[in-house]
């Protein structure tokens, strides 16, 4: 009997995180309006004082806004922008970034 809670536990655990780190391109797109100024709306910026994040790969732009928001890295707009954003929301916006092409 123990086994087999143990064994459910661990697979709804599983299935939780997964779950969790689903993202949405749509979602994300719609959530990255505050991104666009600097990175441009599809995430190919016009300016060569801020990096383009289009076509980058997603799991490195969820470390990376994660790193800023918690302050990992250093950098006082972008940890402004991120703070109130949740893991849910950075997935999104990483996940809509990554799916565009680098121009």
């Amino acid at each position: 009997m123990r086994t087999a809670a143990l064994l459910a536990t661990i697979a709804l655990t599983a299935v939780s995180a997964g779950a969790a780190q689903a993202a949405d391109v749509e979602a994300g797109r719609q959530k990255s309006a505050s991104c666009a100024g600097c990175h441009g709306a599809d995430g190919n910026s016009m300016s060569p004082m801020n990096p383009s994040v289009a076509g980058q790969k997603e799991q490195y732009l969820v470390t990376t806004m994660l790193d800023y928001k918690n302050g990992k890295r250093q950098h006082t707009l972008m940890q402004a922008v991120l703070t109130p954003l949740s893991e849910a929301d950075i997935r999104d916006i990483a996940a809509f970034y990554a799916s565009q092409k680098c121009q």
